[in-house]
């Protein structure tokens, strides 16, 4: 039994901690409301330099990357897309960027294959992104500059001939042709390949065989996870003798009638 003034001083602590959090929850949101102040006064801002300068010296990153993508000057966001302070203010600068010049000088200089990529998402000039496709050292900065080729040759065939499974992993993503995408799906030789094509894959008869038939356990699983037909679900979760199959396609079904009965269900008053 505890005594009077344990009592007391844990009904004191207890205060003590509810008044602590009403204090951290204010002092939250003032700071949340100094901050929304600050980016409204900063959104008024046409003047490049002014900006600049705050995009430069402010000592709160969301400030210094929202004056960042107020800027329109191509030259001062070159200079911030080469030498912001981290990758997140350097990625802004290169986002507002629209100078196919100093796109190119990115693509073909910057160490950093995040920037690269992004770069390379803006680029139009065909032949270079030909080269990129064929000689740039990171692999999904390649397989970007194939998608962004108006002739999906290459991006074709580093999704379906070339020998390094992670290309190809990459390539498949970008690929648009669904039978395409099929196809590689059954046959390509490496499951982890098969396994990104499942993901992209939405056809019910082409998931329905490769959960039953494809060699990888991990591949059927995946396929039947990407059923949406609740019929052959419901086939596969009480006939199928894999089991994880059978698991997967239960889990689907049930997923698919809690979204149902959420649609349905009237919300309570």
């Amino acid at each position: 039994m505890k005594t009077p003034v344990a009592v007391f001083l844990l009904t004191m602590a207890c205060l003590s901690s509810i008044i602590n959090g009403a204090e951290e929850r204010a002092s939250r949101v003032r700071m949340s409301q100094e901050r929304q102040k600050r980016m409204d006064e900063i959104g008024k801002i046409e003047d490049q330099i002014l900006l600049m300068e705050i995009a430069k010296n402010d000592e709160d990153g969301t400030m210094r990357i929202f004056a960042i993508s107020k800027i329109t000057d191509q030259t001062m966001l070159a200079e911030f897309a080469k030498n912001g302070r981290n990758y997140v203010e350097r990625e802004e600068a290169v986002i507002k960027l629209e100078n196919q010049i100093l796109l190119v000088e990115l693509v073909k200089n910057d160490a950093d294959a995040r920037i690269r990529a992004r770069a390379t998402s803006k680029l139009e000039d065909q032949t270079l992104l030909t080269e990129i496709a064929m000689n740039d050292a990171d692999i999904k900065v390649r397989v970007l500059a194939a998608a962004r080729l108006e002739d999906k040759t290459l991006l074709v065939k580093f999704a379906t001939e070339n020998e390094d499974v992670i290309l190809r992993q990459n390539a498949v993503v970008m690929l648009k042709d669904k039978m395409l995408i099929a196809k590689i799906a059954k046959n390509d030789a490496d499951e982890r390949v098969r396994y990104q094509a499942v993901m992209c894959l939405n056809d019910q008869v082409v998931l329905a065989d490769i959960a039953k038939n494809d060699a990888s356990e991990r591949v059927r699983e995946q396929a039947a996870m990407s059923l949406t037909d609740p019929v052959v679900l419901a086939e596969f979760a009480k006939n199928e003798k894999d089991i994880v199959v059978s698991r997967a396609a239960k889990q689907k079904l049930e997923l698919l009638n809690r979204k149902e009965d959420e649609v349905i269900t009237p919300p309570q008053r």
